[in-house]
């Protein structure tokens, strides 16, 4: 009953005077009642933001905005994980084609819908709050770090449905695009490559011979699943932990190129397991020479493995 208004109240006591099947029907049409106004009252009080709340997405002082403005490569990367020749270049352009082309909303499949009719860019772009490059860098925010949606709201003055259907669209446009560019595939390196590499590698530390890349483990926090065992793959309870992850492992060069991904494998496993499984297509234990051979620099936790000599993955010339 605290719950309960005057008005609800004055209903819920016509409801008892009009029940004449006993006390065990009164007590079932108060449950009922009770529950419904509980409801009520917490939908009257739940948080959420408002366009009143928020700047305008067309603010030309908004924070994204001005970070886009100011083409950085210190503050891209930091925020959005990608340089400014990447972002203005490479994405922008790709994403800019479906973005005329195509509606904002997606279809019932997750796919997306053409528009009807051919419009003027400069309607289109009139009519939506952000543009190709505005959508690029929600995404890039949310991929890129644990901001939470209220957050995104403030930054970029969207009100949570409308930074929803921003989000979900740009994600859907984000890998599409992705699997188009060559620049975003993963390829492993041939041996002109690793050559560049090793004396990259080599000018920074002379000790190090012939080595082309490293591998290194790294696990993402996600959210616990709700099947029980799923949940108990996922769960990595080693030293400081404690939480769910989904664990990968890579191969990258000197300059940052990711050569080779193995991703979401279970939280619990451990990173020599995971190079394990996937040992066989990315580290060949082969010379292409007499006296010339290149390396793929890890860990010491790789250093029981079969395929490992002295700590160093021996690789040769191949695709992956």
């Amino acid at each position: 009953a605290e719950y309960m208004g005057d008005l609800e109240m004055r209903v819920w006591k016509a409801i008892v005077l009009l029940t004449n099947e006993g006390e065990e029907q009164r007590d079932a049409e108060f449950s009922k009642f009770s529950l419904i106004m509980c409801l009520r009252q917490r939908e009257r009080n739940r948080s959420y933001l408002t366009r009143a709340d928020l700047i305008l997405p067309t603010l030309v002082h908004s924070p994204w905005r001005a970070l886009l403005r100011g083409k950085q490569d210190r503050a891209y990367l930091t925020t959005m994980g990608v340089d400014v020749a990447i972002f203005w270049d490479v994405l922008v352009p790709e994403m800019g084609k479906l973005y005329f082309s195509h509606s904002i909303s997606l279809d019932p499949s997750g796919g997306l819908q053409p528009l009807s009719k051919p419009n003027t860019f400069s309607l289109i772009k009139s009519r939506r709050h952000l543009g190709p490059e505005g959508i690029l860098c929600l995404v890039l925010h949310f991929v890129c770090s644990s901001c939470q949606h209220n957050m995104l709201c403030e930054i970029f003055g969207l009100c949570p449905a409308t930074l929803s259907r921003y989000l979900n669209w740009g994600l859907v446009v984000l890998d599409l695009v992705c699997s188009r560019l060559p620049e975003c595939h993963i390829t492993w390196p041939g041996h002109s490559l690793m050559r560049t590499y090793a004396e990259m590698i080599a000018a920074r530390e002379p000790l190090v011979a012939g080595a082309f890349g490293f591998c290194d483990g790294l696990r993402l926090p996600i959210g616990s699943s709700g099947n029980p065992d799923i949940e108990n793959a996922y769960y990595c309870g080693c030293g400081w932990t404690s939480q769910h992850y989904c664990a990968c492992v890579f191969a990258f060069g000197p300059d940052g190129t990711i050569l080779y991904a193995c991703i979401n494998a279970p939280g619990s496993w451990h990173d020599a397991t995971i190079a394990r499984v996937s040992v066989s297509s990315l580290f060949f234990v082969v010379t292409w020479s007499f006296c010339d051979f290149f390396v793929c620099v890890d860990e010491t936790l790789y250093s029981r493995m079969d395929c490992v000599v002295s700590d160093l993955f021996c690789v040769c010339e191949g695709t992956v």
